[in-house]
């Protein structure tokens, strides 16, 4: 799996804690592409909880709380001081500490990476800790207990360092741009957009040609759309960024319909034809297998 980091920098927030949307202990529920911010000199202790993927944490001073449930390609990255009751990371999600961490209780699912950076100070107080996915461990990680089916390997670069990446609607459009600080053996970048934060797919991509500002686009489309970065290294791992979203117009009605051309009363298992609505009397459709 290909460790990412995201810096604090040049990024705008759903959440920043202290303003008027969210005070230092209130809890606050992230949803797919959201994102929170914990600015220099704050203290937050307040519940995070998570709807959807793809969500975005930056601690960049204190955050003492309970337990976080990181969903699929959310990260969460730590630059001070940050102590959990419990940390639990599915599928795709990212840790990425950069100075001290403690947590009680710490579990990794297939595919999850946490990254210890050099200096950084990582602890797992209790035997509870289970790891089925990656730790790169650069600086200091104690932990009473190894169950774990991963891996945990000594210091590594970070091999891409995404500073930042937006969707924005422009004439007619959606300007999609991203801007890394660092590329180490990364071999390109694919855009993946989907409907509903959930399933995506491919858009376009873009060979990695070392730090800077990449650009893509796409075009307008009915309904609230959803973009994530895919970045691929020279060896075929991958990691995926923070998701960003796009809100078009509203959706009025959804159906769906079987492979007979029957419409249902609610999505089943098999095929199905979604068909949305919206607003400004646009019709979008899709096609796809449900699990």
């Amino acid at each position: 799996m290909l460790a990412t980091s995201w810096a604090a920098g040049a990024q705008s927030y759903t959440y920043t804690v202290g303003n008027a949307l969210l005070r230092p202990a209130q809890d606050v529920i992230l949803r797919t592409g959201e994102s929170l911010y914990i600015p220099p000199n704050t203290v937050y202790t307040g519940q995070v909880t998570f709807e959807g993927t793809g969500q975005l944490i930056v601690n960049d001073w204190v955050w003492i709380t309970n337990a976080v449930a990181l969903p699929a390609q959310a990260t969460l990255t730590n630059l001070h001081m940050l102590s959990l009751e419990q940390l639990t990371l599915a599928e795709g999600a990212t840790v990425h500490n950069a100075h001290q961490f403690a947590t009680t209780s710490l579990a990794l699912a297939a595919g999850a990476t946490v990254q210890n950076d050099a200096d950084a100070w990582m602890q797992v107080y209790s035997a509870a800790f289970t790891n089925e996915g990656q730790i790169y461990n650069c600086g200091t990680f104690l932990a009473q207990s190894w169950a774990t089916g991963g891996s945990v390997v000594g210091c590594a670069p970070l091999p891409v360092q995404l500073v930042s990446f937006t969707a924005k609607p422009a004439a007619g459009a959606v300007e999609l741009r991203w801007r890394t600080a660092q590329e180490v053996n990364a071999a390109r970048y694919e855009v993946e957009r989907s409907v509903d934060g959930l399933l995506f797919a491919p858009l376009s991509q873009q060979p990695a040609r070392g730090p800077g500002a990449y650009t893509a686009s796409d075009k307008t489309r009915p309904g609230t759309q959803y973009y994530r970065l895919r970045l691929v290294d020279a060896d075929a791992s991958f990691s995926y960024s923070p998701v960003a979203v796009v809100n078009g117009a509203a959706l009025v009605s959804r159906a769906w319909y079987n492979e007979m051309g029957q419409r249902l009363g609610a999505p089943r298992p098999g095929f199905l034809l979604e068909v949305n609505t919206y607003a400004n009397g646009a019709v979008e459709s899709r096609k796809y297998w449900q699990q």
